[in-house]
């Protein structure tokens, strides 16, 4: 195992000009430093797999702090390093906080929805609980399904107004969710419908189907209870289909199986 010790040169035969930017302090005292609950969760694989490289070789890397020593860049390296007694390599840089966070894990490693998720929910913020709670009302939905069917963005719904505000799926990682109680109420019982598809379908939760079902329910020609009585009656099967179009063509044709011309519902054209 390598001691940490990184071996300089006396002399260096190069004039350096650049300007010095800050200092890398070394430290074995583990316990100034936090992590930070806005932080995306720390992989328990990733320390694993940076445990057994450190092992091996354990090269100097620099950790990025604030001034109250909240990691902002290598909390998965500094959980490594600390199990291992190793040397923490870090650098002060006054005034970073969460967008810094958010910034540098992003162009390192694109943050999953989860981790914003986690985020701004430590942060307080209303909107990221109320879609937390959801979750875990509906946790077979997974976050990509849950999120259209809370926020009503589905197939070419990329954008529409929430309490005011002009919303896409772009301002949820953003911090931008807005939320209302009529919303919220929708979403609750849009979800316990799609929810029902489960005895039907293994695929009710994916993002294809979800897609092509949420639009069905706002339609006033569709009728819910009808569909899961053909659902349950007919000789069509729901199966795994390439596109929310083609899931919509088998919805409709399961809903008009065995129903009087004047009686057929158009689900293709929503």
């Amino acid at each position: 195992m390598s001691n940490g010790k990184a071996a300089i040169k006396p002399t260096v035969n190069v004039e350096m000009s650049d300007e010095a930017f800050s200092t890398v302090y070394k430290t074995y005292d583990y316990s100034k430093f936090k992590l930070v609950d806005t932080n995306r969760i720390v992989n328990e694989l990733s320390v694993r797999r940076l445990v057994e490289s450190f092992k091996t070789l354990y090269l100097v890397t620099v950790l990025v702090v604030n001034e109250r020593f909240e990691i902002i860049d290598g909390q998965h390296r500094f959980t490594a390093a600390k199990e291992l007694g190793m040397p923490i390599y870090y650098l002060i840089v006054y005034g970073y906080g969460l967008k810094e966070i958010q910034t540098l894990n992003t162009n390192q490693k694109n943050w999953q929805r989860k981790d914003h998720l986690h985020s701004f929910c430590a942060e307080g913020n209303e909107a990221y609980l109320e879609f937390n709670e959801f979750m875990n009302q509906f946790p077979e939905l997974g976050i990509s399904a849950s999120l259209k069917i809370f926020t009503g963005l589905h197939g070419g719904s990329l954008s529409k107004v929430i309490d005011g505000k002009q919303l896409s799926m772009r301002d949820f990682e953003n911090g931008n969710l807005a939320v209302t109680k009529n919303g919220i109420t929708k979403a609750y019982i849009n979800a316990r419908k799609i929810m029902q598809f489960k005895d039907y379908f293994s695929g009710f939760n994916s993002r294809g189907f979800v897609t092509a079902i949420l639009p069905l329910l706002d339609l006033s020609i569709y009728d819910h209870k009808r569909m899961l009585h053909k659902l349950k009656t007919s000789t069509i099967r729901l199966t795994t289909e390439a596109t929310a179009k083609k899931y919509r063509a088998l919805l409709q044709e399961i809903y008009n199986w065995k129903a009087a011309k004047d009686d057929r519902s158009d689900f293709i054209n929503v």
